[in-house]
């Protein structure tokens, strides 16, 4: 049957790539599947190019850098007609004048070779089964995709399409699970400990010191150590941002994608939901501040990831899963709140490119207001585990 030979294909793409050190013939491999699949998700051609991208330099020369690669990919365009458009310091836009309708994104990683390679072939399979855009070409240090549609508007789509992406992002975790390896055990607490090692003096009386910061660490980490938290193959930094609509209204899972997969990798089964929920939180959805709904929600997701009907979930079940949510959402604010006092005790805002170019003073009010706004959300959230209360 189709569905068979997409199975087949599926695992002797995900078997042969994880078993070669050759990003190219991974690439090559990939290209061959994709061409005698049935269900190839519209992906034509995957082009693997030898080329790196230095994005460090003038932002005129990474946009010729990044029009010599889109030339490789798409020899039909014409360098002239190229337009570059900058989304972050290793993030462009490109497409045509000839073809405005085909928009991709060059996206330039940061890490090592190995880290590199294993980021490429994730984000391949990923896209093989339809939660990310088409991937089109590697380059060496990079992806290019298609350029994801528009974000969705949960406020606007209202509680109904909320409960469909519960039940995408249940299904997401099984599947990628299940096929894609590094479900390797968490490293949170671990990560935040060495952001902490690193700062060495405080950074406003209005947050918290180290000393603080490692008494709620340890205090949090208790906490954890009481309550099993499964681990599953994830987003690790899903946001209201991250999730992408392709049609409106938002009517079933077919009309979801999930962007910027640049840190997956194995985590708690919570976590997800949880910097989900703090995002939207913090965007002022105002319907997921609900206990009620979160209840609705957790349960949806757990319904898609056990594939099983919603009513079978227990409420002592429920109240497990709304348990590790909070949890991960105390952890995951710990280490934000970290994240901005690091910032503004060693960083300068020059390498900031979401953040545009603001003046240094302006900047460390910025990061300094976001800080405060998520330690008091983490503190709100620790004094009830049973539900976020806005």
């Amino acid at each position: 049957t189709s569905r068979g030979r997409k199975r087949i294909y599926t695992y002797i793409y995900i078997y042969t790539i994880q078993n070669r050190d050759s990003t190219q013939a991974s690439g090559l491999l990939y290209i061959l599947l994709i061409g005698f699949s049935p269900c190839h998700l519209q992906m034509e051609t995957l082009n693997v190019v030898q080329m790196k991208i230095d994005y460090s330099g003038q932002q005129t020369e990474v946009d010729k850098q990044v029009a010599k690669l889109l030339k490789k990919i798409f020899p039909k365009w014409r360098r002239r007609d190229m337009i570059i458009e900058t989304r972050s310091r290793n993030q462009k836009i490109g497409y045509s004048d000839q073809d405005p309708t085909t928009r991709v994104l060059v996206q330039v990683l940061d890490s090592g070779e190995d880290w590199t390679r294993r980021k490429q072939e994730i984000l391949c399979n990923v896209s093989l089964r339809g939660y990310s855009s088409s991937v089109l070409g590697l380059f060496l240090n990079g992806y290019v995709q298609v350029s994801p549609p528009e974000q969705i508007d949960l406020e606007k789509e209202g509680s109904d399409s909320a409960m469909l992406l519960a039940g995408y992002l249940g299904g997401m975790h099984r599947n990628l699970s299940s096929c894609i390896r590094g479900t390797e055990s968490s490293e949170n607490f671990q990560i935040i400990r060495n952001m902490l090692e690193k700062m060495d003096r405080p950074a406003s009386s209005l947050l918290p010191d180290s000393k603080t910061l490692r008494e709620e660490l340890k205090e949090v980490e208790a906490m954890c150590s009481k309550v099993e938290l499964g681990t599953v193959f994830s987003h690790n930094n899903l946001t209201y941002a991250s999730i992408i609509c392709k049609h409106s209204p938002v009517t079933s899972y077919e009309d979801l994608l999930i962007s910027n997969w640049n840190s997956p990798g194995g985590n708690w089964i919570a976590w997800d939901l949880s910097t989900l929920l703090i995002d939207i939180v913090l965007h002022r959805v105002q319907f997921f501040t609900a206990k009620n709904f979160q209840s609705r929600w957790f349960r949806s997701y757990l319904s898609s990831f056990q594939q099983t009907d919603a009513s079978h979930i227990s409420g002592l079940e429920l109240d497990s899963f709304t348990s590790q949510v909070h949890l991960c959402c105390l952890v995951y604010l710990l280490r934000e709140v970290t994240k901005c006092i690091l910032v503004l005790c060693n960083e300068s805002p020059s390498h900031i490119g979401e953040l545009g170019e603001p003046d240094e003073q302006g900047y460390a009010n910025l990061i300094e207001h976001k800080g405060i706004r998520l330690f008091n959300l983490y503190r709100q959230i620790k004094c009830n585990l049973i539900g976020i209360h806005i």
